[in-house]
């Protein structure tokens, strides 16, 4: 399961990949059909991605034609679907587009859940693209989901769901409520992927959050010595943005209220993190990771 890296153009509507030839069969010789370069890259991005961003798609174009200049997308991510492939990773699901570089080559960035086994087709509402947080600050925030069929043959294995997903950053950067707004709107957003997702089998959740667990700063006496540095750091860099959350011992949304992404997921939602699950029937001895992703930290 992967995040923020760049999308091939001429994805399908649920997120899979067309069947591209290889690179090496004249992948960026601009304009020809074979290997998907130059003009029919952006043809077949325009037309395929137009249904899930039609404003977006459109501003752009008017932006770039305004400007003279012709759109190039980057080939980063057909490159880089054609080495997974090589690697044995033949099946994967993308989501929509997260965002345009505003600087550099042109570059649509998402999410993916790679598989070298087969998906299993037979599971309904898997295998697919779901937008979560719709333009929100331009960008959509989605999931893109995955079943696989695991120990055995497809027919007789045990199904397993991967979801895929990267919750927003920028409410708690730009509105006035600073972390508490941002809380929200990925416990929004997590909500919606739960409520899409949560009737599919074995479901796995991996993504970049931008949030941490208040759980990590339990877990030992290291772990809550880093998290009362990282606190003391947070209110001298933006005492404002972080009013509702700290100090810890008392904040203004109390950690009972589960008013967090994660404390949704923990508290409410009954999710529980790979570090906490028993290993062969034992409890964990695993512990959450030391840095847990946190913007601006």
């Amino acid at each position: 399961a992967l995040q923020e890296f760049a999308l091939p153009p001429g994805l399908e509507h649920g997120g899979r990949p067309a069947d591209y030839p290889s690179m090496a069969s004249g992948g960026t010789n601009g304009g020809e059909r074979t290997g998907g370069g130059g003009d029919f890259v952006q043809a077949t991005m325009d037309a395929q991605w137009l249904a899930m961003d039609r404003d977006l798609a459109t501003g752009h174009r008017s932006s770039a034609a305004a400007a003279g200049t012709p759109r190039q997308p980057s080939l980063e991510g057909l490159e880089f679907l054609h080495a997974m492939r090589e690697l044995g990773y033949a099946h994967c699901i993308y989501t929509a587009p997260l965002f345009f570089a505003s600087s550099g080559p042109r570059c649509f960035c998402g999410n993916a859940v790679f598989s070298r086994r087969p998906l299993l087709e037979s599971c309904e509402g898997s295998n697919r693209s779901v937008i979560l947080d719709r333009k929100r600050f331009r960008e959509h925030r989605g999931a893109a989901v995955a079943t696989v069929s695991l120990g055995g043959s497809t027919a007789s294995g045990i199904p397993v769901t991967i979801a895929s997903l990267h919750l927003d950053v920028w409410a708690e950067m730009k509105g006035h409520f600073g972390v508490a707004e941002g809380e929200m709107i990925r416990l929004l957003e997590y909500e919606a992927m739960h409520h899409e997702l949560s009737k599919l089998p074995n479901l796995l959740v991996a993504g970049d959050f931008n949030a941490a667990s208040r759980l990590c700063a339990k877990a030992s006496p290291l772990h809550s010595r880093i998290a009362a540095v990282a606190d003391e750091l947070n209110q001298l860099r933006d005492a404002a943005a972080w009013r509702h959350m700290l100090p810890r011992s008392s904040p203004r949304l109390p950690e009972a209220w589960a008013l967090t992404a994660l404390g949704l997921a923990e508290q409410r939602l009954g999710y529980l993190h790979a570090w906490q699950l028993p290993l062969d029937g034992s409890p964990s001895a695993l512990q959450p990771p030391l840095y847990s992703h946190w913007s601006g930290q």
